[in-house]
C-alpha cells in the first residue's frame, strides 16, 4: 500500500483533497472538498483499489502545535 504523495504532486494539488490510488500511486480525483474528492475517484474505488484521502495544505499555511 503506498501512502506516500510525491512532492510534485502536493505542488500541483495545493490548497485541494486528493483520492491517492494506493495500488496505482495516482491521483484518482481531486476537489475542493472531500465529497468532490471521494465521487471522482468512484471508478477506481468501484475497480476495487484501496483510497487514501489527503488534503494538501497550501504553501503558507502551516500547522502550530501538535496534532
Amino acid at each position: 500500500m503506498n501512502t506516500d504523495v510525491p512532492p510534485e504532486i502536493e505542488d500541483r494539488y495545493e490548497g485541494k483533497w486528493i483520492a491517492w490510488d494506493t495500488e496505482t500511486g495516482e491521483v484518482a480525483g481531486a476537489g475542493e472538498t472531500l465529497e468532490e474528492a471521494i465521487e471522482q475517484s468512484r471508478a477506481a474505488r468501484e475497480a476495487g483499489h484501496v483510497m487514501y484521502y489527503h488534503h494538501i495544505l497550501p504553501a503558507d499555511m502551516i500547522i502550530v502545535g501538535g496534532l
